[in-house]
């Protein structure tokens, strides 16, 4: 099955080597946020690659610019810091749109690129840096002709915010969780509606296209919306291997996004 697996790739990329470049070139960048289902996302994608239609690729994760570009992201704390990365994260971009060159449309998905997982002393905020890494790194990507769209997937905010305390504090199940505690320790505010409103603003040409996190489950795939979004027919997503829920802290939720293989 794994060689299978490896020839169809190989013929993929053979396949695409040999082809014209599109004339249009369209990129999504899926920047999370984080638990919202983005790692369940991803590794259904990259497990399907050899599946997908030709003119359609899935960065992988590991990808050398793709997490170059997510390394710089988790380390920028302040301002000054964004400032100074600007350049590096701008050419990342610019080499990974142009190492995809010959797909006509392309897929990012990675939730650390606005930022750290908020609900940390160390990276208060609700991704406080995104405002500066974003553009850059949509500035890169379309350097070369591609047009770029945003998806952001937004879960009701009390139950990402309880999310992220289970998640931080995984390894004490006990331990009591005071949203407003946690909240002002972490510096976090009471909704999604200051930080769309902020990516908006510095991005006012590039589409930013919000999920329901919550409708999307509901669906009975996680990541439909995505998919339908890129323009992956009902044909293509009712071919996709399904996997096992990921990085998920309550039996309900893995319940809720947990198929058949």
């Amino acid at each position: 099955m794994l060689l299978l697996r490896q020839f169809r790739l190989l013929r993929r990329q053979l396949r695409r080597r040999f082809a014209a470049a599109p004339a249009a070139r369209r990129i999504f960048v899926h920047i999370g946020a984080h638990k919202t289902g983005t790692t369940y996302i991803q590794q259904t994608l990259e497990a399907n690659r050899a599946r997908l239609p030709l003119a359609f690729e899935v960065v992988p994760r590991r990808q050398h610019q793709l997490a170059r570009l997510a390394r710089i992201a988790a380390n920028v704390r302040t301002d000054q810091d964004s400032s100074a990365k600007e350049t590096d994260l701008r050419r990342n971009a610019a080499l990974l749109a142009q190492r995809f060159c010959r797909v006509k449309t392309l897929l990012i998905t990675h939730e650390g690129l606005p930022g750290p997982m908020p609900g940390r002393v160390r990276f208060p905020g609700l991704y406080p840096q995104a405002k500066y890494l974003l553009p850059a790194m949509v500035s890169g990507l379309a350097a070369h002709g591609a047009t770029v769209e945003l998806i952001f997937y937004q879960r009701r905010f009390a139950d990402w915010q309880a999310s992220l305390y289970r998640y931080r504090f995984r390894d004490q199940p006990d331990r009591d969780y005071n949203p407003r505690r946690f909240a002002r320790r972490c510096g976090l505010p009471d909704g999604w509606g200051d930080f769309i409103c902020e990516l908006q603003t510095v991005l006012p040409d590039i589409p930013l296209h919000v999920v329901s996190y919550e409708k999307d489950r509901a669906t009975g795939l996680l990541g439909r919306a995505i998919y339908q979004r890129v323009g992956l027919t009902d044909t293509d997503i009712n071919a996709l291997r399904r996997l096992p829920a990921q990085n998920v802290s309550r039996p309900e939720t893995r319940h809720d996004i947990q198929f058949e293989q």
